[in-house]
């Protein structure tokens, strides 16, 4: 069994002839099958244990980012195809052809030797990511402990489509990132705040932020918050903040406007370190595929969510001084 055979059918429907007469050839009579209830991401890990191996499934209603009341009702897609070292009672080792030459007993080092081609596409971090056009390639070090990726040992590649891009009728114009920060403590109603957000549907707006959230990430890549605590000079709720999400993190579209410290979404972790120096209030790696960053500064708080497999921005919340934290103590 080679793992080129899944590969060359990536993107394939879950009931492709050539995909069932793959797993006929393994003698794996079951097939994929979408649980109750099927919930975001609408994925479907289908495990062929004694070979290895992983075939992630996800519905194309999802994956095509069509109106939310189809997922879960469309056809299942093959998104994604790992391999791996073997994990003590879950898989045996992968022992088909390797791509790249890669060994399960080489270093980072090695690896990325094997790879120096597609030096310009690798986004490293605890993990490594070739971003390979439509395609990306996944390396993961050290089973158990994906946060001393240079000891020796791959434990699994994975190789999987990225999200196609969704089409959507762009407003003529998204606020820059130092708008949204001079706009903290106003009210919606303010001409600042209309003036600031004239290409979107405010008119809408009001209705539905009562709780104080509003979510436009679907439509345009943003959600914005309010807070009822400290109203604004006509004692509605004031502008608070806005999280700018990349295309793709679950539904959403991208934020098209500016982002602060140059940052872009497609920036790695180490690059994020290096665009924001100021020592940051939190550093969070201990999620197992993302991870989250807080700084201070006396204009605005910044959260920042990370991808730690393809190694990426997901979302950078801009946020009035304290409100993030004085609502988290609120939580806890």
């Amino acid at each position: 069994m080679s793992l080129f055979s899944f590969l060359s059918l990536l993107g394939a429907d879950s009931t492709d002839a050539q995909l069932v007469a793959l797993l006929d050839e393994l003698g794996v009579r079951r097939r994929p099958e979408k649980p109750f209830p099927f919930k975001s991401p609408y994925e479907v890990l289908f495990r062929l244990s004694k070979q290895g191996l992983c075939l992630s499934f996800q519905d194309l209603a999802y994956v095509e980012n069509r109106p939310p009341r189809q997922w879960g009702n469309s056809s299942l897609q093959l998104r994604a195809v790992t391999v791996t070292a073997g994990v003590e009672g879950q898989y045996l080792p992968y022992t088909g052809e390797m791509p790249y030459g890669i060994s399960w007993s080489d270093t980072r080092r090695q690896v990325r030797e094997r790879m120096v081609q597609y030096e310009d596409k690798l986004h490293g971090y605890l993990r490594d990511c070739w971003w390979l056009g439509e395609r990306y390639m996944n390396v993961t070090y050290q089973p158990g402990d994906i946060t001393q990726p240079e000891r020796p040992g791959v434990f699994d590649l994975s190789f999987g489509l990225f999200y196609p891009p969704s089409e959507f009728v762009q407003p003529a114009k998204y606020p820059d990132f130092r708008t949204l920060v001079s706009l903290f403590g106003k009210s919606m109603n303010s001409p600042e705040f209309q003036q600031a957000f004239e290409s979107f549907d405010v008119e809408n707006w009001r209705a539905e932020s009562e709780d104080g959230h509003l979510d436009r990430r679907r439509a345009f890549g943003f959600e914005l918050y309010f807070d009822p605590v400290k109203p604004a000079d006509d004692g509605t709720p004031s502008f608070a903040g806005a999280n700018l999400t990349r295309g793709r993190l679950g539904p959403s579209r991208k934020w098209k406007g500016t982002l602060p410290f140059e940052l872009d979404f497609d920036d790695t972790p180490p690059v994020l370190r290096q665009k924001i120096p100021a020592p940051p209030l939190v550093w969070d790696d201990s999620m197992v595929v993302w991870g989250f960053a807080k700084w201070a500064f006396p204009r605005m708080d910044v959260r920042v969510n990370y991808d730690t497999v393809q190694n990426c921005i997901e979302c950078i919340a801009l946020l009035a001084p304290g409100y993030l934290r004085r609502d988290e103590s609120a939580q806890g």
